[in-house]
């Protein structure tokens, strides 16, 4: 599977991550907070996927670098 973001104006290619095995499973969910650390505002993308090692999957808005993921063991 592939993520990506378009931007909405124009429909243009924000960013998109690499090919990755596994399936989509959810909507992407919007989560924005603050920083633990220095309380600087955070914005990600989070989705389910079909994948053990990647059951849940957390992307930077800005980036759609990975933040964290969610494996079973």
């Amino acid at each position: 599977h592939v993520i990506y973001a378009l931007d909405k104006s124009d429909g243009s290619d924000v960013w998109d991550t690499e090919k990755r095995d596994g399936e989509v499973l959810t909507q992407l969910a919007y989560v924005s907070g603050v920083s633990e650390d220095d309380e600087t505002p955070v914005e990600l993308v989070v989705v389910g996927t079909s994948k053990k090692d990647e059951l849940a999957l957390a992307l930077w808005l800005d980036s759609g670098d990975d933040a964290w993921r969610y494996k079973k063991d």
